[in-house]
């Protein structure tokens, strides 16, 4: 298959530009929907869904880099999310990540040694 100047701007463009767009947008619409929300539940699923959501679609559906899309929405909610999060949703999201990361942990080291 050969290479032209086209096909090589068309991949970058959506490498590294449709990705981090797509996870921008995904941020915005969580912080929009985290300065209305005060409850603690809401909170913690609309941040657990939008991560997956993002990737979801920056790489099934736009078939864009999904961990840019990723870096790029996390970085924003880690950093304009926390004035939008109440003290209540902050900490038991924290939580639920960390009792995700073990599971993923827990999986990572047992699923080899179970095959």
């Amino acid at each position: 298959k050969s290479v032209s100047a086209v096909g090589v701007i068309n991949f970058l463009f959506l490498e590294v530009a449709a990705g981090p767009a797509i996870g921008m947008a995904f941020a915005v619409v969580v912080l929009f929907w985290l300065a209305r929300s005060r409850d603690a539940m809401i909170e913690v699923v609309l941040i657990l869904t939008s991560s997956y959501t993002m990737f979801v679609t920056a790489s099934g559906l736009a078939y864009s880099s999904g961990v840019l899309a990723i870096v790029t929405g996390s970085l924003i909610l880690a950093d304009l999310g926390r004035l939008s999060v109440t003290g209540e949703g902050a900490q038991i999201t924290k939580y639920t990540w960390e009792v995700l990361e073990y599971v993923a942990n827990s999986l990572v080291f047992y699923l080899p040694a179970a095959v």
